[in-house]
């Protein structure tokens, strides 16, 4: 594991290669240990055959030089940051999460912890949005809740 292998292999022959290990000279298949029995010293039975390129990852296989990895707007998940890894890109260029402010507004609305008294309801807007922003990447910014004055509602689209 870790270098090149000192072996190579012909028709009707085989060599030990470890999960992740880099394959003999002309070798074309891998068959799984499990799919094996040691007959003697120096001969296997294979007790399942398989075709060229069988249990093998080609090299660019998974990603071909120039391909794009990501379109814009991608949110980067845990096993796309894997494969950055493995091509070697430990930096990335990436936009800022959007920043949204969340502000409730009615006379009608108190906070969901308020007893409403007759006419008035629990916000439910705020954490529903909030949700929803971070559900697509964003990053929700509650403001709380305003009543219905034009000169607060200006004030709390200022402050956001």
């Amino acid at each position: 594991m870790g270098r090149a292998p000192q072996v190579t292999v012909g028709p009707a022959q085989a060599a030990v290669v470890y999960t992740g290990g880099m394959m003999p000279a002309w070798a074309d298949a891998v068959v799984m240990i499990e799919r094996t029995q040691k007959l003697d010293a120096g001969n296997i039975e294979v007790l399942r055959p398989v075709a060229p390129g069988e249990n093998i990852i080609n090299v660019g296989e998974d990603v071909k030089a120039g391909e794009t990895l990501f379109a814009p707007g991608h949110i980067l998940r845990p096993q796309d940051l894997g494969g950055l890894m493995a091509l070697g890109l430990t930096r990335v260029t990436v936009a800022s999460r959007p920043r949204v402010a969340i502000v409730s507004t009615g006379d009608e609305v108190v906070s969901p912890e308020a007893e409403p008294a007759p006419g008035q309801v629990r916000d439910v807007n705020t954490c529903t949005v909030a949700g929803l922003v971070a559900r697509s990447g964003g990053l929700p910014l509650p403001q709380g809740i305003v009543g219905d004055d034009f000169d607060e509602l200006l004030s709390a689209r200022a402050q956001g």
